[in-house]
Formats: C-alpha cells, sequence, structure tokens
C-alpha cells in the first residue's frame, strides 16, 4: 500500500494542474450521437426504403420495368459469377492434375488465376453494358 501513495499524489497534483477532461468527452459523445440520429427534425423526413442500408448501385425512385431489370442485372451477375467460378475451377483442377512438374503446375495455375480475374471483369462490364441496353430511359 505504500507504494500506491507516490502514484495517487503524482494523480492528484496532475488533476490540479489540467482541467478535467470529462465533461469535454461527454459533450463530444452527445454531438455524435445527436449527428448519428439526428433527432432535431432539422433534415426532410426520409422513407423507409430510404433510411435502410441497401447498395449504393439501387436507386430507389425507379419505375417497376426499371426495378425489374435492375433485380435481374443482380441476378444475372449472381448466376454467371457462380457459374465462371465454378467451371473455371473444375477447368483449373484438370489442368492441375494433368500437369506433373510442380514450377509448371505453378506457372498455369498463376496464368488461369490471370485469366479468370480478366474473365470475371468482362462478364460484369458485358452485364453492365447489356443492362443499360435494355432499360428503358428515365422521364
Amino acid at each position: 500500500m505504500a507504494s500506491d501513495t507516490p502514484i495517487r499524489a503524482a494523480l492528484r497534483e496532475n488533476e490540479k494542474q489540467q482541467p478535467a477532461i470529462w465533461p469535454t468527452t461527454l459533450h463530444n459523445i452527445k454531438s455524435f450521437l445527436l449527428l448519428a440520429f439526428d433527432v432535431s427534425g432539422g433534415t426532410p423526413r426520409r422513407t423507409v426504403i430510404q433510411r435502410l442500408a441497401i447498395p449504393h448501385t439501387f436507386q430507389e425512385g425507379l419505375a417497376f420495368p426499371q426495378g425489374a431489370i435492375a433485380i435481374a442485372e443482380a441476378f444475372l451477375r449472381i448466376l454467371l459469377g457462380s457459374l465462371l467460378f465454378a467451371f473455371w475451377g473444375t477447368f483449373v483442377w484438370w489442368t492441375w492434375s494433368a500437369i506433373q512438374n510442380n514450377f509448371l503446375r505453378c506457372l498455369v495455375a498463376a496464368f488461369l488465376a490471370a485469366i479468370f480475374l480478366w474473365l470475371v471483369f468482362a462478364l460484369m462490364i458485358a452485364i453492365s453494358f447489356a443492362a443499360r441496353a435494355v432499360m428503358p430511359k428515365r422521364t
């Protein structure tokens, strides 16, 4: 207990020299909470759909045909991306088992991985262009 006395004395001396930080910290926390929940009512009311954390590319003001195309686009991205991943994984596994040399295996696997990334990129761009071509113009 005797060793606690110098530490406590130093803490008391430090508190005398510096103002208490609690009021500032509590004020900051209160301002962050007010900003986060915005109970002031100063901003316009948003709908429930607008308040949900939906993907940034989704636009809540779409008409039914535009929304259906956006849903079809997302579905095609998931479906075709999954199919490409499945077929490409099978192809890489088949190629890996056909090559006996470990160095060549790794070299071919890296090359096929680069081709796969390019194919996924091209697929996503093609789906985006197809959706834009089919999407009716907003008025």
